[in-house]
Parts: C-alpha cells; sequence; structure tokens
C-alpha cells in the first residue's frame, strides 16, 4: 500500500477546528434522515463497491484516483483492463462493450475487483457483465460536464488530424471558428471520418460512453427510446460545475469517509473556454443536442437531490480540501505525491501482481511494468 496515503489524515485535521462545527450542524440538521440525502452510511467501508462509468475531459481522472486512492486505503483493488488496443490503457473493453472478461480484464487473479473505475461504454451488455462480480444492487454513478465547454476541452486534448488539416487552432478560438467547427459536425460525410479515424466522435459523446448510440445522427424518437433505458443504469451522475456538492452526494451514495475526499488537481493548467455569442450558445445546443438532453436532465435530477445536510457537508469537503492544499504549499513532504489516472493504475497493477506472488512481466505486456 502507498506509505504516503495517511498523510491525508493530517491535512483532513488540520481543518478540524473549523469542521468540527460545521458536522455538529449537519448531525443537528439531520435529524435521522441520513437516506434523505443520499445512501449509504458513513464510515470506513471495507466491503466498498461500485461502478464509475468514467467520461472524457470532464475531471473523470481526478476522480478515478481519488476513488482508486480510497480502495487503496481498504486493501481492495479496481478492474485493471487489457492493454492491447492503442486506445487508452485506463479502459475497460472500451470503445466495445465489457462482455469478455477473460480477454478484456489483465493480470494476477484479474476476476478478483471491487469496483470499476476506467473508461467503459456502459451498455446493458455491460452492465449485466458487471453485475455478475460486483452484484445487482452495485452503485453505478458517472459526472458530467457542460457539453459545449467538454468539446472544447476534448478536441485540444486529442488533437485530430482532420481539424488541424481544416486550419484549426485549438488553443485560440473565436466566435467564428466555432460556428466553422459546427459546420464540419454538421456534415455527416466529415463525422463519420472523424470517427473511423480517430474516434473522436464517440470520444465527444456521452450518448456514446453511455451505450445510448454510436450514431451522431440519429433520430430524436430513437434516442429518446435509448436514453430512457440508459438512465435505468446509472443511479447518480454527478457535474464537474457542482464539484464539492457532487463529493458530498458521492461519499454518502458509496459511503466513504470524510478522509477519502481529498484530492491532486489532475489538471495544471485550465485553458480558456472561447467567449461566444448567445447565437453561438444556442447552436452549440443544437449541435450538441443528445449531450444537452442528457445534461440537463441529469443536472435537474442533480439538483433534486441537495438537501441542507449535503450542503453542509460539502462545505466540509470543500473546507478541507482547501486546508489541504495550503499545507502542501507551506509543507511539501504532507502532499500526497501528485499520481494521474496512468501512472496510478500501473502502481496499483503490479502490487496487485506482487501480492499474489507474481512477477509483473509475466502477466503484461507494454506500459504496464515499465
Amino acid at each position: 500500500m502507498m506509505t504516503t496515503l495517511p498523510r491525508l489524515v493530517f491535512a483532513f485535521t488540520v481543518a478540524l477546528p473549523s469542521l468540527v462545527l460545521l458536522l455538529a450542524a449537519a448531525a443537528a440538521a439531520a435529524g435521522g434522515t441520513e437516506q434523505q440525502a443520499g445512501g449509504k452510511t458513513d464510515g470506513n467501508n471495507s466491503d466498498l463497491r461500485f461502478v464509475f462509468v468514467k467520461t472524457h475531459k470532464t475531471g473523470s481522472s481526478t476522480l478515478m484516483v481519488l476513488l482508486g486512492q480510497a480502495l487503496e486505503r481498504r486493501g481492495l483493488y479496481p478492474a485493471f483492463g487489457d492493454d492491447g488496443h492503442a486506445i487508452c490503457s485506463t479502459c475497460i473493453g472500451w470503445p466495445d462493450s465489457f462482455v469478455d472478461p477473460e480477454r478484456q480484464l489483465y493480470g494476477a487473479d484479474k476476476l478478483n475487483f471491487s469496483a470499476c473505475i476506467s473508461h467503459m461504454r456502459f451498455t446493458a451488455a455491460s452492465q449485466a457483465m458487471v453485475q455478475r462480480f460486483l452484484g445487482e444492487d452495485v452503485p453505478t454513478f458517472s459526472l458530467l460536464r457542460d457539453p459545449f465547454k467538454r468539446l472544447i476541452s476534448a478536441l485540444r486534448f486529442f488533437l485530430p488530424i482532420e481539424l488541424r488539416e481544416a486550419g484549426f487552432d485549438l488553443r485560440y478560438m473565436t466566435d467564428s471558428e466555432v460556428n466553422r467547427l459546427f459546420d464540419l459536425m454538421g456534415n455527416r460525410t466529415f463525422a463519420r471520418t472523424l470517427s473511423t479515424t480517430t474516434r473522436a466522435q464517440t470520444m465527444l459523446s456521452y450518448a456514446f460512453d453511455f451505450g445510448i448510440t454510436d450514431n451522431p445522427f440519429l433520430e430524436p424518437a430513437a434516442f429518446e427510446e435509448a436514453f430512457n433505458a440508459a438512465q435505468r443504469r446509472i443511479s447518480l451522475v454527478l457535474l464537474t460545475e457542482e464539484w464539492y456538492m457532487s463529493m458530498a452526494m458521492l461519499r454518502r451514495y458509496i459511503g466513504l469517509e470524510f478522509e477519502d475526499m481529498v484530492w491532486n488537481d489532475q489538471k495544471r493548467w485550465h485553458a480558456p473556454v472561447p467567449d461566444i455569442s448567445d447565437a453561438t450558445k444556442a447552436r452549440a445546443r443544437e449541435v450538441l443536442w443528445m449531450d444537452y438532453r442528457i445534461y440537463d436532465h441529469y443536472r435537474t435530477a442533480f439538483s433534486a437531490r441537495i438537501t441542507p445536510v449535503l450542503q453542509l457537508e460539502a462545505q466540509v469537503i470543500q473546507s478541507t480540501q482547501e486546508a489541504y492544499v495550503r499545507r502542501c504549499q507551506a509543507v511539501v513532504s504532507a502532499c500526497v505525491p501528485q499520481e494521474d489516472d496512468l501512472p496510478f493504475m500501473h502502481r496499483r497493477y503490479k502490487e496487485k501482481n506482487a501480492a499474489n506472488g507474481v512477477p509483473c512481466n509475466e502477466h503484461v505486456r507494454g506500459r504496464w511494468c515499465a
């Protein structure tokens, strides 16, 4: 187990004096309504099980490592996906459904895991397979961000060659360039090319990751039917724009401690989102209509979950995190080392192999054992 993780205990106690009052107020306000606030009980949940449907460019890597460290503190491991494709190392079957664990999982004791925290296209077939290992009642959740902001962030990250060849400077986009981008996204030939050569269409789509459709031009009626089915597969959707409230909801939903809710932000630099006109914002909703339909639905559901108790607990989490950041700036040795999703998964993978007495190089290929 990572020896530096107990430092989070110290980071939490730094903010303790001011948080005691908030916690007491939260307990008094709860008045026995914990279930109303949303989910499992507090405490060190040693039987931690959950499925995180990881989305692209939403802050999901930060959340993935937070969840992975929570598992690590309890001596548990996530599922490790096969690294046999060139798309990503933090995937379970993606961009296909998770239907063949013998082929799509990897490593020693690969069928023994407590959670899924990697990219996985969460179709009905994926859900059925996950429930075989984690139970039909396994908590399942995801994370969404405003679709236009996510689109720009994803394009800057994946840098599709088709857009570069079309003369886009994705770092600095004007209102007119955003509209030119929307013109191309509405071109079926261009969209299919983008999908087959870089998988950008799937990476930019909540509809794809939620197992609704892989067709960016699906008719609205067919989309609604598939979306209604998908809603039954994911019980909680968090919002990037409401991060601290999302962490409060998540803590209760899967049974984490406040100590678990301290993290290193994986995003070192936040590029500005293009400043666009109201007309272009309206057009963004037209072009990205599927993702906005999904986002708006879950944003409404998210707002309905908020209670006074959760509002207080979100303040506790925010105060704890801010104290942790201040402490790291003052005493570097008090920080948990910055660890992005790939290094984290590689380290835990090697540790699980070692715990099973298996040399790492006998069970993996490529970067996993680098």
